[in-house]
């Protein structure tokens, strides 16, 4: 006699929250890398340093923050649930984007993005410092970095997720 995998909505809850929060937090990088960051190439210094600073404050809001956060969260509440199948190919793609969102958004987020960040909401729109335009470039190399990162994620939980709905049946006990 065999049975599913067993996998219930609650045990699949998680890593669908972890599907949602990457997704956004991808769709975010995104259209930062394919819109915003392109018009923004385009303005003169006092624009694009006043627009820049807002942009970077404006990111301690609650739903930005659940977004940036959730992703993490929720793949280690996923990972955390299916322990129990480590051996399993959800829960080592649910591992592997944990890995890389640990390491590609919030530690590169704070030891790359923010120290830039910061800068830019120091700059006196009105005097722009020389390398403005150089900050400018690192900062959306960097940005395009992130959003690899953020991709990798989002491909990974999506695999994660539809290994647990394609998981052959095992052998019951």
């Amino acid at each position: 006699m065999s049975s599913r995998a067993g996998y219930t909505f609650a045990d699949n809850l998680p890593l669908m929250l972890a599907v949602m929060t990457t997704g956004l937090i991808t769709g975010y990088f995104a259209m930062h890398w394919v819109t915003l960051q392109p018009a923004m190439m385009n303005m003169g210094a006092d624009i694009y340093g006043t627009v820049q600073a807002e942009i970077t404050h404006d990111l301690r809001n609650p739903f930005f923050l659940f977004m940036f956060f959730g992703g993490a969260a929720f793949l280690a509440l996923s990972a955390a649930f299916d322990i129990k199948r480590w051996r399993s190919p959800s829960f080592v793609m649910t591992i592997l984007a944990l890995i890389v969102y640990l390491g590609g958004i919030v530690a590169y987020t704070k030891l790359m993005m923010v120290p830039i960040n910061h800068d830019i909401q120091a700059w006196n729109p009105i005097a722009m410092p020389g390398d403005w335009v150089d900050i400018r470039a690192l900062w959306r190399e960097r940005n395009e970095y992130r959003l690899i990162a953020a991709l990798t994620t989002f491909v990974l939980s999506i695999a994660a997720l539809s290994a647990r709905a394609t998981s052959k049946p095992t052998p019951s006990t």
